[in-house]
Protein backbone atom coordinates (compact mmCIF):
# COMPACT_ATOMS: atom_id res chain seq x y z
CA UNK A 1 0.00 0.00 0.00
CA UNK A 2 1.25 3.05 -1.30
CA UNK A 3 1.33 6.42 1.44
CA UNK A 4 -1.08 8.05 -0.81
CA UNK A 5 -3.42 5.38 -0.46
CA UNK A 6 -3.34 5.75 3.22
CA UNK A 7 -5.97 7.34 5.26
CA UNK A 8 -5.67 11.12 6.17
CA UNK A 9 -5.38 10.21 10.18
CA UNK A 10 -2.26 8.08 9.43
CA UNK A 11 -0.40 10.40 6.93
CA UNK A 12 -0.86 13.36 9.44
CA UNK A 13 1.92 13.35 11.56
CA UNK A 14 4.24 12.23 8.14
CA UNK A 15 3.68 16.36 7.13
CA UNK A 16 6.61 18.20 7.44
CA UNK A 17 4.74 22.05 8.47
CA UNK A 18 2.70 19.46 11.44
CA UNK A 19 6.07 17.96 12.59
CA UNK A 20 7.50 21.09 12.97
CA UNK A 21 4.52 22.52 14.37
CA UNK A 22 4.38 20.28 16.91
CA UNK A 23 8.33 20.57 18.09
CA UNK A 24 7.56 24.20 18.52
CA UNK A 25 4.44 23.52 20.46
CA UNK A 26 6.26 21.09 22.74
CA UNK A 27 9.40 23.42 23.13
CA UNK A 28 6.82 26.26 24.30
CA UNK A 29 5.68 24.00 26.81
CA UNK A 30 9.06 23.23 28.03
CA UNK A 31 9.77 26.60 28.54
CA UNK A 32 6.67 28.01 29.99
CA UNK A 33 7.73 25.80 32.34
CA UNK A 34 11.18 26.18 33.45
CA UNK A 35 10.46 29.60 33.27
CA UNK A 36 7.91 29.03 36.04
CA UNK A 37 10.18 26.64 37.72
CA UNK A 38 12.92 29.48 37.78
CA UNK A 39 10.35 32.10 38.90
CA UNK A 40 8.96 30.54 42.09
CA UNK A 41 12.77 29.66 42.92
CA UNK A 42 13.56 33.74 42.82
CA UNK A 43 10.83 34.52 44.38
CA UNK A 44 11.74 31.98 47.06
CA UNK A 45 15.21 33.08 47.41
CA UNK A 46 14.26 36.90 47.33
CA UNK A 47 11.66 35.97 50.24
CA UNK A 48 14.78 34.69 52.09
CA UNK A 49 16.92 37.49 51.50
CA UNK A 50 14.50 40.07 53.01
CA UNK A 51 13.53 41.21 49.49
CA UNK A 52 9.87 40.44 48.47
CA UNK A 53 8.10 39.79 51.59
CA UNK A 54 5.16 42.56 51.42
CA UNK A 55 2.64 40.58 49.05
CA UNK A 56 2.69 37.74 51.73
CA UNK A 57 2.24 40.23 54.12
CA UNK A 58 -0.57 42.21 53.18
CA UNK A 59 -2.46 39.64 52.04
CA UNK A 60 -2.47 37.70 55.31
CA UNK A 61 -3.06 41.52 56.91
CA UNK A 62 -6.40 41.40 55.11
CA UNK A 63 -8.07 37.95 56.49
CA UNK A 64 -11.57 37.91 57.52
CA UNK A 65 -12.26 36.22 60.80
CA UNK A 66 -12.13 32.30 60.28
CA UNK A 67 -15.91 30.72 61.13
CA UNK A 68 -15.71 27.79 63.62
CA UNK A 69 -16.69 24.30 62.28
CA UNK A 70 -19.90 23.15 62.27
CA UNK A 71 -21.06 22.46 65.67
CA UNK A 72 -21.97 19.06 66.13
CA UNK A 73 -23.99 16.46 68.60
CA UNK A 74 -24.02 13.23 69.88
CA UNK A 75 -26.86 10.54 68.37
CA UNK A 76 -29.24 13.51 68.60
CA UNK A 77 -28.47 14.92 72.34
CA UNK A 78 -26.76 18.11 72.33
CA UNK A 79 -22.90 17.41 73.79
CA UNK A 80 -22.83 19.07 76.55
CA UNK A 81 -25.45 17.38 78.33
CA UNK A 82 -24.44 14.27 77.75
CA UNK A 83 -21.29 14.81 78.92
CA UNK A 84 -22.22 16.37 81.68
CA UNK A 85 -24.83 13.92 82.76
CA UNK A 86 -21.27 11.46 82.87
CA UNK A 87 -18.11 12.95 83.29
CA UNK A 88 -18.40 16.38 85.27
CA UNK A 89 -18.04 15.48 88.77
CA UNK A 90 -15.10 13.24 88.11
CA UNK A 91 -12.96 15.98 86.06
CA UNK A 92 -13.56 17.68 89.68
CA UNK A 93 -12.04 15.12 91.51
CA UNK A 94 -9.24 14.52 89.16
CA UNK A 95 -8.08 18.75 89.29
CA UNK A 96 -8.62 18.23 93.34
CA UNK A 97 -6.54 14.85 93.15
CA UNK A 98 -3.30 16.45 90.58
CA UNK A 99 -4.11 20.01 92.99
CA UNK A 100 -3.15 17.89 95.95
CA UNK A 101 -0.39 16.09 94.82
CA UNK A 102 1.73 18.76 93.05
CA UNK A 103 1.00 21.17 95.59
CA UNK A 104 -0.88 23.75 93.30
CA UNK A 105 -2.69 26.92 94.37
CA UNK A 106 -4.70 27.28 91.92
CA UNK A 107 -5.88 25.61 88.59
CA UNK A 108 -8.43 26.79 85.50
CA UNK A 109 -10.07 23.55 83.57
CA UNK A 110 -12.17 23.91 80.66
CA UNK A 111 -13.74 21.51 78.34
CA UNK A 112 -15.80 22.01 75.37
CA UNK A 113 -18.04 19.33 72.97
CA UNK A 114 -18.29 21.08 69.80
CA UNK A 115 -17.57 24.82 71.14
CA UNK A 116 -20.32 23.98 73.64
CA UNK A 117 -18.85 24.59 77.44
CA UNK A 118 -19.28 21.50 79.40
CA UNK A 119 -17.03 20.94 82.22
CA UNK A 120 -15.54 24.87 83.55
CA UNK A 121 -14.18 25.66 86.70
CA UNK A 122 -11.68 27.69 88.32
CA UNK A 123 -10.76 25.92 91.38
CA UNK A 124 -8.14 26.93 94.36
CA UNK A 125 -6.58 29.74 94.49
CA UNK A 126 -4.43 32.79 92.48
CA UNK A 127 -1.98 33.80 94.97
CA UNK A 128 -0.15 31.12 97.95
CA UNK A 129 -1.25 32.08 101.15
CA UNK A 130 2.37 32.38 102.20
CA UNK A 131 3.14 35.01 99.77
CA UNK A 132 -0.32 37.12 99.91
CA UNK A 133 -3.43 37.40 100.91
CA UNK A 134 -5.70 34.74 99.38
CA UNK A 135 -7.53 35.48 95.79
CA UNK A 136 -9.90 33.17 94.43
CA UNK A 137 -8.67 31.54 91.27
CA UNK A 138 -11.13 33.10 88.17
CA UNK A 139 -12.06 31.72 85.02
CA UNK A 140 -11.03 34.46 82.85
CA UNK A 141 -7.86 35.28 83.78
CA UNK A 142 -5.28 35.34 81.56
CA UNK A 143 -2.40 33.29 81.48
CA UNK A 144 1.44 32.72 79.76
CA UNK A 145 0.90 29.69 77.58
CA UNK A 146 4.21 28.57 77.43
CA UNK A 147 5.29 26.79 74.60
CA UNK A 148 2.00 26.22 73.05
CA UNK A 149 3.50 29.62 71.75
CA UNK A 150 5.07 27.10 69.41
CA UNK A 151 2.25 25.85 67.58
CA UNK A 152 1.81 29.52 66.86
CA UNK A 153 5.24 30.09 65.44
CA UNK A 154 4.78 26.58 63.23
CA UNK A 155 1.72 27.63 61.80
CA UNK A 156 3.27 31.03 60.08
CA UNK A 157 5.84 28.77 58.78
CA UNK A 158 3.30 26.49 57.17
CA UNK A 159 1.42 29.41 55.95
CA UNK A 160 4.52 30.84 54.37
CA UNK A 161 5.21 27.08 52.78
CA UNK A 162 1.96 26.89 51.96
CA UNK A 163 1.99 30.01 49.59
CA UNK A 164 5.72 29.13 48.41
CA UNK A 165 8.16 31.51 50.09
CA UNK A 166 9.53 28.66 52.31
CA UNK A 167 10.28 25.24 51.40
CA UNK A 168 10.28 22.51 54.36
CA UNK A 169 13.34 21.47 52.60
CA UNK A 170 14.78 24.90 52.34
CA UNK A 171 18.32 24.88 54.26
CA UNK A 172 18.95 27.34 56.91
CA UNK A 173 22.29 28.52 55.86
CA UNK A 174 20.79 31.60 54.01
CA UNK A 175 19.79 33.15 57.30
CA UNK A 176 22.28 31.16 59.74
CA UNK A 177 25.60 30.68 57.59
CA UNK A 178 27.59 30.46 60.43
CA UNK A 179 25.53 27.89 62.56
CA UNK A 180 27.12 24.18 62.80
CA UNK A 181 25.83 22.05 59.90
CA UNK A 182 23.65 24.80 58.75
CA UNK A 183 24.01 23.59 55.21
CA UNK A 184 22.28 20.29 56.53
CA UNK A 185 19.29 21.74 58.50
CA UNK A 186 16.48 22.65 56.69
CA UNK A 187 12.97 24.04 57.95
CA UNK A 188 11.59 20.79 58.64
CA UNK A 189 13.90 19.98 61.56
CA UNK A 190 13.57 22.59 63.24
CA UNK A 191 10.01 22.32 63.17
CA UNK A 192 9.91 18.93 64.30
CA UNK A 193 12.83 19.37 66.51
CA UNK A 194 15.12 16.70 64.49
CA UNK A 195 17.81 19.36 63.97
CA UNK A 196 20.62 18.14 66.29
CA UNK A 197 20.81 22.04 67.32
CA UNK A 198 22.13 22.92 71.17
CA UNK A 199 19.54 24.70 73.30
CA UNK A 200 20.28 28.16 74.86
CA UNK A 201 19.00 27.58 77.85
CA UNK A 202 21.30 25.17 78.73
CA UNK A 203 24.14 27.19 78.31
CA UNK A 204 26.29 28.38 81.12
CA UNK A 205 26.05 31.95 80.09
CA UNK A 206 21.92 31.89 80.22
CA UNK A 207 21.28 30.01 83.17
CA UNK A 208 24.06 32.36 85.03
CA UNK A 209 22.37 35.68 83.60
CA UNK A 210 18.73 34.23 83.88
CA UNK A 211 19.41 33.00 87.96
CA UNK A 212 20.87 36.78 88.19
CA UNK A 213 18.17 38.81 87.20
CA UNK A 214 15.05 36.93 85.74
CA UNK A 215 13.04 40.46 84.87
CA UNK A 216 15.89 40.86 82.26
CA UNK A 217 14.57 41.52 78.96
CA UNK A 218 16.47 39.17 76.59
CA UNK A 219 17.46 40.35 73.02
CA UNK A 220 16.72 37.46 70.66
CA UNK A 221 20.31 38.04 68.89
CA UNK A 222 21.64 36.95 71.66
CA UNK A 223 19.74 34.17 72.20
CA UNK A 224 20.67 32.66 68.74
CA UNK A 225 24.40 33.78 69.36
CA UNK A 226 24.27 31.60 72.23
CA UNK A 227 22.46 28.78 70.57
CA UNK A 228 24.99 28.56 67.76
CA UNK A 229 27.82 28.35 70.10
CA UNK A 230 25.83 25.60 71.99
CA UNK A 231 27.70 22.02 71.50
CA UNK A 232 25.22 20.22 69.05
CA UNK A 233 22.80 17.15 70.09
CA UNK A 234 23.36 15.06 67.46
CA UNK A 235 23.93 15.04 63.32
CA UNK A 236 20.69 16.72 61.53
CA UNK A 237 17.98 14.32 61.23
CA UNK A 238 19.91 11.52 62.92
CA UNK A 239 17.55 11.96 66.61
CA UNK A 240 14.77 14.05 68.24
CA UNK A 241 15.66 16.52 71.42
CA UNK A 242 12.70 19.41 72.88
CA UNK A 243 14.64 22.06 71.80
CA UNK A 244 13.70 25.88 72.46
CA UNK A 245 16.31 26.76 69.63
CA UNK A 246 14.41 24.97 67.15
CA UNK A 247 11.94 27.86 67.39
CA UNK A 248 13.97 30.97 68.18
CA UNK A 249 15.47 30.35 64.71
CA UNK A 250 12.08 29.88 63.21
CA UNK A 251 10.50 33.42 64.78
CA UNK A 252 13.61 35.04 63.12
CA UNK A 253 13.29 33.07 59.92
CA UNK A 254 9.63 35.00 59.93
CA UNK A 255 10.42 37.96 60.63
CA UNK A 256 13.26 38.41 58.20
CA UNK A 257 10.56 37.44 55.41
CA UNK A 258 7.48 39.59 56.71
CA UNK A 259 9.87 42.26 57.69
CA UNK A 260 7.82 42.87 60.66
CA UNK A 261 8.09 42.14 64.11
CA UNK A 262 6.77 38.77 65.17
CA UNK A 263 4.24 40.10 67.67
CA UNK A 264 2.63 42.13 64.68
CA UNK A 265 2.96 39.37 62.58
CA UNK A 266 0.58 36.94 65.00
CA UNK A 267 -1.90 39.66 65.68
CA UNK A 268 -1.88 40.07 61.91
CA UNK A 269 -1.86 36.53 60.64
CA UNK A 270 -3.06 34.46 63.37
CA UNK A 271 -5.19 36.41 66.38
CA UNK A 272 -7.06 38.78 64.34
CA UNK A 273 -8.82 36.00 61.85
CA UNK A 274 -9.44 33.96 64.58
CA UNK A 275 -10.88 36.26 67.05
CA UNK A 276 -8.65 35.61 69.51
CA UNK A 277 -8.57 39.23 71.36
CA UNK A 278 -7.10 38.79 74.33
CA UNK A 279 -3.87 37.27 73.05
CA UNK A 280 -0.27 38.63 72.63
CA UNK A 281 3.44 38.11 72.14
CA UNK A 282 5.15 39.37 75.11
CA UNK A 283 7.76 41.95 74.54
CA UNK A 284 8.10 42.50 78.45
CA UNK A 285 7.04 41.46 81.38
CA UNK A 286 4.07 43.68 81.54
CA UNK A 287 0.60 41.78 81.35
CA UNK A 288 -1.16 44.79 79.49
CA UNK A 289 -3.81 45.18 82.30
CA UNK A 290 -5.11 42.06 81.54
CA UNK A 291 -6.67 40.51 85.12
CA UNK A 292 -3.93 37.31 86.04
CA UNK A 293 -3.20 35.24 88.62
CA UNK A 294 0.07 35.11 90.50
CA UNK A 295 2.62 32.68 89.17
CA UNK A 296 4.66 30.13 90.99
CA UNK A 297 7.83 28.18 90.60
CA UNK A 298 11.39 26.12 91.32
CA UNK A 299 13.55 27.49 88.34
CA UNK A 300 16.69 28.47 89.85
CA UNK A 301 16.73 25.42 92.14
CA UNK A 302 18.40 24.58 94.52
CA UNK A 303 19.47 27.98 95.13
CA UNK A 304 16.05 29.18 95.55
CA UNK A 305 12.42 27.71 97.39
CA UNK A 306 9.28 28.90 95.51
CA UNK A 307 9.32 32.38 93.83
CA UNK A 308 6.81 34.52 92.72
CA UNK A 309 7.23 34.43 89.25
CA UNK A 310 4.37 36.25 87.60
CA UNK A 311 6.65 39.84 87.02
CA UNK A 312 9.42 37.34 85.43
CA UNK A 313 10.46 38.73 81.85
CA UNK A 314 9.62 35.94 79.21
CA UNK A 315 11.23 37.48 76.62
CA UNK A 316 13.75 34.67 76.76
CA UNK A 317 11.25 32.37 74.99
CA UNK A 318 9.50 34.50 72.66
CA UNK A 319 8.91 32.42 69.41
CA UNK A 320 9.09 29.36 71.73
CA UNK A 321 7.54 30.37 74.46
CA UNK A 322 6.29 33.80 74.91
CA UNK A 323 2.60 34.25 74.09
CA UNK A 324 -0.41 35.34 77.10
CA UNK A 325 -3.72 33.96 76.20
CA UNK A 326 -6.86 33.09 78.14
CA UNK A 327 -9.62 30.68 78.12
CA UNK A 328 -11.64 31.87 75.44
CA UNK A 329 -8.91 32.57 73.12
CA UNK A 330 -7.30 29.07 73.90
CA UNK A 331 -10.55 27.23 72.63
CA UNK A 332 -10.62 28.88 69.69
CA UNK A 333 -6.71 27.82 68.95
CA UNK A 334 -7.41 24.46 70.01
CA UNK A 335 -10.35 23.82 67.70
CA UNK A 336 -7.58 25.42 64.94
CA UNK A 337 -4.99 22.93 65.87
CA UNK A 338 -7.39 20.13 65.16
CA UNK A 339 -9.20 21.20 62.07
CA UNK A 340 -6.30 23.44 60.76
CA UNK A 341 -9.15 26.48 60.10
CA UNK A 342 -5.85 28.66 58.59
CA UNK A 343 -4.53 26.36 56.34
CA UNK A 344 -5.84 25.24 52.66
CA UNK A 345 -7.32 21.68 52.29
CA UNK A 346 -3.51 20.94 51.03
CA UNK A 347 -1.76 21.78 54.28
CA UNK A 348 -4.56 20.34 56.46
CA UNK A 349 -4.43 17.30 54.80
CA UNK A 350 -0.60 16.76 54.34
CA UNK A 351 0.75 18.26 57.34
CA UNK A 352 -1.75 18.09 60.39
CA UNK A 353 -4.55 15.69 59.79
CA UNK A 354 -1.84 13.01 58.76
CA UNK A 355 1.91 13.88 59.54
CA UNK A 356 2.44 10.52 59.59
CA UNK A 357 1.93 9.91 56.19
CA UNK A 358 4.99 11.99 55.62
CA UNK A 359 8.74 11.09 56.50
CA UNK A 360 9.05 14.25 58.52
CA UNK A 361 6.76 12.62 61.85
CA UNK A 362 8.84 11.64 64.45
CA UNK A 363 8.05 8.89 66.83
CA UNK A 364 9.14 9.87 70.15
CA UNK A 365 9.58 7.66 72.90
CA UNK A 366 8.71 8.57 76.57
CA UNK A 367 9.30 6.86 79.71
CA UNK A 368 6.86 6.98 82.58
CA UNK A 369 4.30 8.42 80.70
CA UNK A 370 1.15 8.80 82.21
CA UNK A 371 -2.14 7.53 81.56
CA UNK A 372 -2.08 6.67 78.64
CA UNK A 373 -0.79 3.18 77.19
CA UNK A 374 1.63 3.45 74.37
CA UNK A 375 4.62 4.68 74.91
CA UNK A 376 5.27 7.12 72.04
CA UNK A 377 3.61 9.75 70.18
CA UNK A 378 4.50 11.38 66.98
CA UNK A 379 5.98 15.24 66.98
CA UNK A 380 5.57 16.77 63.74
CA UNK A 381 4.98 20.84 62.76
CA UNK A 382 4.93 22.48 66.36
CA UNK A 383 1.96 20.07 67.51
CA UNK A 384 2.20 16.07 69.41
CA UNK A 385 -0.24 13.95 67.85
CA UNK A 386 -1.31 11.19 70.57
CA UNK A 387 -4.11 8.99 70.66
CA UNK A 388 -6.51 10.90 68.47
CA UNK A 389 -5.45 14.30 70.01
CA UNK A 390 -3.68 17.21 69.17
CA UNK A 391 -1.85 19.13 71.45
CA UNK A 392 0.97 21.16 72.73
CA UNK A 393 1.65 21.85 76.51
CA UNK A 394 3.79 25.08 77.88
CA UNK A 395 5.70 25.44 81.41
CA UNK A 396 6.98 28.94 82.02
CA UNK A 397 8.15 30.28 85.41
CA UNK A 398 4.86 30.48 87.30
CA UNK A 399 2.54 28.92 84.53
CA UNK A 400 1.81 25.58 82.96
CA UNK A 401 -1.21 25.32 80.64
CA UNK A 402 -2.33 22.57 78.12
CA UNK A 403 -4.14 23.54 74.58
CA UNK A 404 -5.68 20.26 72.98
CA UNK A 405 -8.03 19.08 70.35
CA UNK A 406 -9.65 15.81 69.67
CA UNK A 407 -11.08 16.23 66.24
CA UNK A 408 -13.09 12.69 65.86
CA UNK A 409 -14.76 13.62 69.21
CA UNK A 410 -14.79 16.95 69.04
CA UNK A 411 -13.76 17.49 72.70
CA UNK A 412 -11.20 20.79 73.30
CA UNK A 413 -9.33 20.86 76.35
CA UNK A 414 -7.92 24.14 78.05
CA UNK A 415 -5.58 23.85 80.97
CA UNK A 416 -4.04 26.04 83.45
CA UNK A 417 -2.17 25.86 86.71
CA UNK A 418 -0.37 28.78 88.18
CA UNK A 419 2.85 27.09 89.95
CA UNK A 420 5.51 25.38 87.81
CA UNK A 421 6.65 22.22 89.69
CA UNK A 422 9.47 21.15 88.39
CA UNK A 423 12.96 22.68 87.66
CA UNK A 424 13.86 21.82 84.08
CA UNK A 425 10.81 21.77 81.43
CA UNK A 426 9.70 18.17 81.73
CA UNK A 427 6.56 17.32 79.16
CA UNK A 428 6.00 13.93 80.25
CA UNK A 429 5.60 14.82 83.84
CA UNK A 430 4.29 17.97 84.67
CA UNK A 431 1.33 18.34 86.58
CA UNK A 432 -0.55 20.22 83.61
CA UNK A 433 0.10 16.81 81.99
CA UNK A 434 -1.16 14.65 84.61
CA UNK A 435 -4.35 16.48 84.67
CA UNK A 436 -4.38 16.35 81.08
CA UNK A 437 -3.81 12.34 80.68
CA UNK A 438 -6.39 11.63 83.33
CA UNK A 439 -9.50 13.82 82.12
CA UNK A 440 -8.80 12.82 78.36
CA UNK A 441 -8.67 9.35 79.25
CA UNK A 442 -11.89 9.60 80.95
CA UNK A 443 -13.11 11.84 77.68
CA UNK A 444 -12.29 9.17 75.29
CA UNK A 445 -13.99 6.25 77.45
CA UNK A 446 -17.28 8.10 78.04
CA UNK A 447 -17.87 10.26 74.57
CA UNK A 448 -18.70 8.10 71.18
CA UNK A 449 -17.52 10.35 68.24
CA UNK A 450 -19.17 13.13 66.91
CA UNK A 451 -22.09 12.88 64.27
CA UNK A 452 -22.38 16.14 62.12
CA UNK A 453 -25.35 17.47 60.94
Amino acid sequence: MHASTLPKSITFFDEPQTTIACLLVTLALVAITFVYACYRRWRRRAVQYGRHGDAFKHARMLQTPVSPPNRPHMDGVPASLHLLNTVAEDVRGITKTIMKEFEIPGAIVSVRVASEPVVEFAMGSSTRQDEHEIQPMLMDYSFRIGSVTKSMTATVILLLIQDNYLGLNDTIDHWFPQYPNAKKITIRYLLNMTSGLGDYENTDKFERIFAKDPLLHWNTDDLVRWARDAKPNFNPGEGWKYCNTNYVLLGRIIEQIMQLPLHDVFESILFRPLGMQETFLATDGEWRGKSHARGYGVFRAPEHDIEDCTAWNPTWGWSAGGVISNVEDMHRWAVNLGHSTLLNHFGRTRWLLNPMLDQSAISVPVKNRPAFEENVFFYAFGVVFDEGWVYHSGSIPGFETMCAHHPELGISIVLSVNQTTLPKFNAGNSSVMHLFKRIARLLTVNVPPLHID
